[in-house]
């Protein structure tokens, strides 16, 4: 007899308890597409990773205790994936938990997957707040206990392994540098370059080794052979600690002397980082890096083909250094990406229309994943309009433009660009500012992208009009 409970079967063997189990993946509740819905209102929203883990742990618990209830223990693949569910969710408690389960039993021998698991679990990873930049508080914070326990741990798991004969692989070695990185120990970041992958991080600034002309220290079918992850990893660890020019001759030192391509994440974070340390309160950087930046990955070998929030980056800077045109002239690339996701978009409420009120199970996932897909694009066109409109904003503002602007080229950015604005233009003149009702059918309200010490504030009233950078 069959027993059911939650939708689930009891009469499974041990082998099948698992694959169950290890088919309830992070990617398919916690990244972003998943995340998706349509509200009340038909507009694309995204709920919080908190508020998806939720349900997503709910699952996984339904799973274990049912193999437990059925007299089955759970193995090193089984734990595996429920530390990585762990650091997919940010659970630390659940990953403490985890890893007592591990060590008090005998019969499992943690593998190298079973301690990255655990590590990045506890550490976190590369991801950040998009515009955080370095100050003399941000960089304290990297002093707290919580920073050092991240590194005092890392190291402590990777000396375990070096006991029991588990040998490290390049995963191991990026989660040490985000330990590393993240208590500001960029001292211990380069040695650990020099150790494990012969690279002479003090070296490459006085010399032509960025050419990567130095033969690899380490073969091919290696397991700490690096990877575009490990790109990513350091790109993230030197731009986090002010030091963009170490990250970028690192990044491209390993990719040429290792043929490991940079991916668009090392590129987002190269070209944030610089974009941070660019701007005021305390810019470290010159003015044009990030145009540097930008035409280095657009140029051969690498060819990167930019995302929204990367013009964001150079459109933001080119209108803070007072480069008009060219500032519209990346804005009408832009506007290019944008005409593909409305194309996009009529053909799924295309495709949505010819599967909406069928009945069959097939048609009914079929319409459940075009749904998914038509919020998902509805939120991207939403946030790509709120990114075109804050950029419009700032072109009218003109800070630090003379009146001649405010006269001339203002109006003619109003008429250009006016689609992207709300109801109302606000610009300063002289003796004030100027209000254009641009009727009220206009109006909407963009996704916040990056905070305002008055958001509620229209720009040109006297609201900061720099963003926040912290």
């Amino acid at each position: 007899m069959q027993a059911h409970n939650q939708g689930l079967t009891y009469q499974l063997s041990a082998g099948e308890f698992s694959s169950v189990l290890l088919s309830i993946r992070p990617r398919r509740y916690l990244s972003l597409r998943p995340r998706h819905y349509i509200d009340e209102y038909g507009r694309g929203q995204v709920h919080e990773v908190n508020y998806s883990f939720k349900e997503f742990r709910s699952r996984l618990r339904i799973v274990t205790q049912a193999m437990q209830q059925q007299g089955y223990q759970l193995g090193i693949i089984e734990y595996c994936h429920l530390l990585d569910c762990a650091r997919a969710g940010g659970d630390l408690s659940m990953a403490d938990d985890l890893w007592r389960q591990i060590v008090a039993r005998e019969d499992l021998t943690p593998d190298t997957w079973t301690y990255n698991c655990y590590v990045a679990a506890k550490i976190g990873t590369i991801a950040i707040g998009r515009g955080v930049r370095m100050s003399q508080w941000t960089m304290q914070s990297r002093q707290t206990v919580t920073a050092k326990r991240m590194r005092a741990l890392a190291s402590q798991m990777y000396a375990q392994m070096i006991r029991e004969a588990v040998h490290p692989n390049s995963m191991t070695f990026d989660l040490l540098v985000i330990a590393m990185s993240r208590a500001g120990d960029i001292g211990g970041v380069k040695e650990l370059l020099m150790k494990v992958w012969g690279v002479n991080v003090n070296g490459l600034a006085r010399s032509d080794n960025n050419l990567g002309s130095e033969p690899p220290t380490v073969s091919p079918d290696s397991v700490i052979y690096p990877t575009q992850h490990t790109l990513a990893t350091f790109s993230m660890c030197f731009g986090a600690n002010n030091d963009i020019e170490t990250a970028i001759r690192v990044v491209d030192h390993i990719s040429r002397r290792y043929k490991v391509p940079i991916s668009l994440p090392a590129w987002i974070n190269l070209l944030n980082w610089t974009y941070a340390l660019t701007r005021p309160p305390a810019p470290v950087m010159p003015a044009r890096s990030v145009l540097q930046t930008w035409e280095t990955m657009r140029a051969p070998p690498y060819n990167v083909n930019p995302t929204i929030e990367m013009y964001d980056y150079l459109v933001r800077s080119l209108i803070s250094r007072q480069y008009v045109s060219p500032a519209e002239d990346k804005m009408k690339e832009a506007v290019e990406m944008y005409v593909d996701l409305l194309e996009r978009f009529i053909d799924l409420d295309r495709k949505y229309d010819t599967v909406v009120g069928e009945t069959d199970l097939d048609t009914a996932v079929q319409q459940t994943e075009v749904l998914k897909d038509i919020a998902v694009v509805k939120r991207e066109l939403h946030r790509f309009r709120s990114m075109m409109r804050r950029w419009v904003e700032l072109l009218i503002l003109g800070k630090g433009m003379n009146t001649k602007y405010t006269r001339r080229k203002v109006p003619d950015i109003v008429a250009a660009w006016a689609y992207f604005l709300g109801g109302k233009a606000i610009y300063t003149i002289d003796s004030g500012y100027i209000v254009l009702e641009l009727g009220q059918e206009r109006e909407w309200t963009p996704i916040p992208i990056r905070r305002r010490k008055r958001p509620w504030m229209p720009l040109g009233t006297g609201a900061k009009e720099v963003d926040y950078l912290d």
